[in-house]
Order: C-alpha cells, then structure tokens, then sequence
C-alpha cells in the first residue's frame, strides 16, 4: 500500500460516499505486533469495517462498543477451547480498545484489513466523554485506562520520515 492509508492517486480507489475526500483504497492490510513493553490499542473509532487476525503468540482481548451502546468482549488467540477466536469483525463507527492478555505470552502478532481501506480522515481517538456517553459508569470506570491521554488529531508523525544527512 503506497499510500500508508493516506488515499492518493495512486492503487485502485473507490468512491466512499459522505466521506472526507470522497474516494478511499477498496482495501489496505497491515501487521503489527503489541508487545509486553507496548501491550495495547488505545481507545479509537474508524468509519471502515474491521477484520482482525491472530497470527502468533499470546492471546489480545478487544472490548468493543458499538454505536447503539452494546458492549463486546473478545479475546483474539489460538486457544479455541477456551473462547479465543482466531478473527474478529469490528463495524465501522464503533469504538475499540485492545490489551495483551497478561500471563499469556510476551507479544500478539496481528493483521488488520479494512474495508473501505484505512484513511486517518476516518480516524478518531476515542475522548472520555464519548466513552462516557456510551457506557454504564461502572464500566467507563474498568475501561478509561485505555483512553490516551494525549491523543492526536494530525498523523503525519506515523509515516516514515526522509533521513537527515549526518554531518
């Protein structure tokens, strides 16, 4: 994917109504592993479906919120015995956080796809008052610390930067 999810001229596009920008990738893909130094996905809604994979090691629990308020707790692993589940669908304009089950390993490998393909224009951080607007205060009490605290609106910090010449 050329355009590290930002939707360019280049690939096939296709046209996502009521969107920013009007045309997004018809599908992007990625990768990426959550580690015990680095074991979560903060709080976050994207407008585009969501399927992710489980691809080695420990096991990664998604909570979920959809957009009429119902809650979801999945946990993403190879251990079908107990629950785990070797995929999971999450509907564009719900609200999604993750964690690396502790004592389950050191890392998660994971693959995402998303449908119509990842564009930062369809991106949010999850704030607390959205959180709390769509949870019962007991749960917003268990699931705040996956709020960033910090969160960013401009992404341009996420893609490779040109190397500086050392002189």
């Amino acid at each position: 994917m050329t355009s590290k999810g930002k939707t360019d001229d280049a690939g096939t596009l296709m046209a996502a109504s009521g969107r920013e920008g009007g045309k997004r990738n018809v599908l992007t893909s990625i990768y990426y592993c959550l580690t015990t130094g680095s074991p979560r996905q903060w709080w976050a809604n994207n407008m585009s479906d969501h399927i992710h994979y489980w691809h080695g090691g420990g096991s990664l629990t998604y909570h979920v919120v959809h957009p009429d308020g119902s809650y979801e707790r999945k946990v993403l692993g190879p251990r079908a015995d107990k629950g785990e589940v070797l995929q999971l669908v999450v509907r564009g304009g719900s609200f999604k956080c993750a964690h690396l089950e502790r004592g389950a390993g050191d890392f998660v490998l994971l693959g995402e796809g998303v449908a119509p393909g990842f564009d930062f224009r369809d991106f949010a951080f999850v704030t607390a008052g959205e959180l709390k607007a769509l949870v019962p205060p007991e749960r917003y009490a268990l699931l705040k610390v996956f709020l960033k605290e910090q969160p960013e609106s401009e992404f341009d910090a996420y893609y490779d930067k040109p190397q500086s010449s050392v002189v």
